[in-house]
C-alpha cells in the first residue's frame, strides 16, 4: 500500500490494515467500507480507540461503491474469495480506473483476480504466500501496465510465485492435488453421465499437470 496518500480497505475487519499502516506511515490516510451494519460499528470504535478518527473514515455501502473515481489511490480487498472479489471490482468501473494499485487477499479462487487483471490492463506486480495455522494466504498485488495472457497453472498458482519457486508453493500444489483427489472420490459415487466422465478425465489430467509441476520444482 502506498506510504503517503489515502486508501480504501473494502471489508476491513476492525479496521485492522488501515490502522496499522497508518500508525506506520504519518502521512498515509484511509478509508474503510464495511457492507454489514456490525463490522462498521466494530470498525468505527476501534478507529476511535486509536484516535484516529481524523484520519480513518468508516463508510457503510457495497464494495466500491463507498468511493468517488479518484478519491483514493490504492484498494486493499482481503479476506473474501475470488470471485466475490472480481465482483466488486467489475461493479465499480468508474473507481477501478482511476486507482494506481489494488493489493488482494482471496481466501479462494485467487484464479479469478488473476484473470480478472490480465483481461483488464493490470499487471500482477508482487505475490507472496502466506502460511498461519496450516492455512495458505494468497496476497497479490496489482498495478496499471500492460497485462499479458496467463496459462491455466500461472492463473491457478500465480505466475511470479512460480517463477520464484515460493518456497511454500510446493504446499500449495500440493493442496490443490489433494482437492482434486477428494472431487475425483466423489465423483466416483455418481451418476456416470457423459458430463460426469468428462469432469473426471480432466480431473485426472490436472493431477498429472499438478504432479509434473512439483516435480519441476527445486
Amino acid at each position: 500500500m502506498p506510504e503517503a496518500g489515502r486508501f480504501a480497505d473494502i471489508g476491513s475487519d476492525h479496521a485492522l490494515l488501515p490502522i496499522y499502516l497508518v500508525l506506520k506511515h504519518p502521512e498515509l490516510s484511509a478509508i474503510v467500507g464495511e457492507i454489514v451494519e456490525g463490522p462498521y460499528r466494530a470498525a468505527q470504535r476501534a478507529v476511535t480507540k486509536h484516535e484516529l478518527v481524523d484520519r480513518i473514515q468508516c463508510r457503510l455501502g457495497d464494495g466500491l461503491s463507498i468511493l468517488r473515481p479518484g478519491e483514493v489511490q490504492a484498494v486493499s480487498i482481503c479476506g473474501m474469495g475470488g470471485g466475490t472479489i472480481r465482483a466488486i471490482l467489475e461493479q465499480s468501473p468508474a473507481v477501478v480506473q482511476e486507482l494506481e494499485s489494488v493489493v488482494l487477499q482471496p481466501n479462494t479462487n485467487a484464479s479469478a483476480v488473476r484473470l480478472w487483471a490480465a483481461d483488464n490492463g493490470w499487471t500482477i506486480t508482487n505475490e507472496q504466500l502466506l502460511a498461519d495455522a496450516g492455512l495458505l494466504y494468497e496476497v497479490i498485488r496489482l498495478e496499471k501496465g500492460a497485462s499479458k495472457a496467463l496459462t491455466a497453472m500461472e492463473a491457478t498458482f500465480g505466475p511470479l510465485l512460480l517463477r520464484e519457486q515460493h518456497p511454500l508453493l510446493r504446499m500449495r500444489i500440493k493442496e490443490e492435488l489433494s482437492r482434486c483427489g477428494r472431487v475425483l472420490e466423489g465423483l466416483k459415487h455418481a451418476v456416470q453421465t457423459e458430463d460426469v466422465q468428462q469432469r473426471r478425465a480432466q480431473l485426472e489430467q490436472l493431477q498429472i499437470e499438478l504432479s509434473q509441476l512439483l516435480q519441476q520444482l527445486k
